[in-house]
């Protein structure tokens, strides 16, 4: 299925509340504490853990949780979670 995440572009949501896109930038990471972009990877990474420790695929899982290229996907996983999506599925399957 389509994942959520898919079109929530940060131009769309600051036009939407209102705010020219750099300014909601700069109030996003005062209000936050991350960037808008940060945010979003940390949501879209958290729902690609979900769906590969409910036994998605890796491919399913990157595109489902919005990310463009598979490529892009694999290196954020890793470099955030310090493992491979595949490394986190194996792992979170047998511990089930």
């Amino acid at each position: 299925g389509e994942g959520g995440f898919r079109s929530v572009r940060r131009d769309d949501v600051a036009a939407e509340a209102g705010y020219h896109p750099t300014y909601f930038s700069e109030l996003f990471k005062k209000v936050t504490g991350e960037t808008y972009i940060d945010m979003l990877t940390r949501l879209r990474l958290g729902h690609a853990k979900s769906m590969l420790a409910n036994g998605f695929s890796v491919s399913d899982a990157c595109f489902g949780s919005g990310f463009g290229s598979l490529s892009n996907f694999l290196e954020l996983f890793k470099r955030n979670c310090k493992m491979t999506p595949s490394e986190y599925r194996k792992n979170a399957l047998k511990t089930r």
